[in-house]
């Protein structure tokens, strides 16, 4: 609150001042010039000293008034996969879960010999697909007639073994319906089949002893699928089965290359010959 003028203290103050001028020998301003020069300014009345002071009538808070602001980026939305159809296996044959599909090259010929003697251990029925001897051969060859024992519901799992367990797993995966894992610790045996749902075990004789690759098929077969959030993820791997050949640049999706032919080049970039891609499978 604004303190009151006392109008006879600022008379007093003005006699002084006039007289200190006037003591000085200056010459005192005249009222009339600065009346006529400077707006004369009214001053508020003031109430007698006795009134009651009034409280002031609350005055409404000004609004700020600030700057609009952004709204917050929403996350774009996420795209939702919805999974094809995989293409199903045939149903299993009578049997089909205690038998497993067992295959091997010449580099792993040894070590299938040794797991074949584990499975009859533990009771299985053991649908082997060879090689039979320790001559040169192609491990393609051995990888697809496992995955096809599971694709025809021969066996419900298979185990497929080379020198380094690599290029059979490529091999396998090639084929509807099958998921192979390689394999090398225990620990990888426990995922692949508890996460990922693998049905073809492969093993690389040159990578693993005898010893060690019998433990790892044993927790490999004793352990089940989990299920639950990994279930959505096995379906998208499924359903990746014959997605053929990648979509053309700048498109969301491609018609389907013919057999035999190679995708369509990117911008300045020679065409692949077919021949080519076909040596490179």
């Amino acid at each position: 609150m604004a303190t009151p003028i006392d109008r006879s203290r600022v008379r007093e103050l003005v006699q002084q001042v006039l007289g200190d001028l006037q003591a000085a020998g200056a010459t005192p301003p005249d009222p009339t010039a600065a009346s006529s020069a400077v707006p004369a300014v009214a001053l508020p009345d003031v109430p007698p000293a006795h009134a009651t002071a009034q409280p002031a009538a609350a005055q409404p808070a000004p609004q700020t008034h600030s700057a609009a602001q952004p709204a917050a980026a929403q996350p774009a939305p996420q795209a939702h996969f919805t999974p094809a159809p995989a293409p199903a296996l045939a149903p299993p044959r009578p049997g089909a879960d205690r038998r497993i599909a067992l295959g091997s090259d010449h580099g792993g010929y040894l070590l299938k010999e040794s797991l074949k003697e584990l499975l009859q251990e533990l009771h299985y029925e053991v649908y082997d697909v060879g090689t039979h001897s320790t001559a040169a051969c192609d491990y393609p060859d051995f990888a697809i007639k496992v995955g096809r024992a599971l694709q025809e519901g021969r066996c419900r799992l298979g185990i497929m073994i080379d020198g380094a367990g690599i290029g059979s797993a490529m091999a396998l995966n090639k084929l509807a319906g099958i998921r192979a894992a390689t394999v090398h610790s225990e620990a990888t045996a426990r995922n692949s089949r508890e996460h990922n749902d693998a049905n073809v075990l492969v093993l690389g004789a040159g990578q693993i002893h005898a010893g060690h690759a019998r433990r790892v098929t044993r927790i490999w077969l004793a352990t089940e699928h989990a299920g639950g959030r990994h279930a959505k993820r096995v379906d998208k791997i499924n359903a990746l089965d014959g997605q053929g050949a990648p979509p053309a640049r700048g498109t969301a999706s491609a018609a389907a290359a013919a057999p035999g032919t190679a995708p369509a080049p990117a911008s300045g970039t020679p065409p692949a010959p077919a021949a080519a891609l076909a040596r490179n499978r």
